[in-house]
């Protein structure tokens, strides 16, 4: 997907140290993520967040955030 300049990207990674049970299986907002074929990526389709939400991540995840339009000074340069 290409985002119009200005835009960042922001990876979470949630190292949650109690014991937990794993699962084989990935999830892309709450729903099973599957290959459509041995080479094929699913189509990835991102859920919109309003300004201003809390962002809570579950125990051993990882997060993938784009905020649009942020035109950060450090960016910039």
């Amino acid at each position: 997907r290409n985002y119009v300049r200005g835009s960042i990207t922001i990876y979470i990674i949630n190292l949650h140290r109690s014991r937990k049970k794993i699962k084989l299986a990935v999830q892309l907002n709450g729903e099973r993520l599957l290959m459509v074929d041995n080479e094929t990526f699913p189509e990835l389709k991102p859920r919109t967040l309003r300004a201003g939400r809390t962002i809570a991540m579950p125990p051993m995840t990882i997060g993938f955030y784009v905020i649009k339009n942020i035109n950060a000074y450090a960016c910039r340069r």
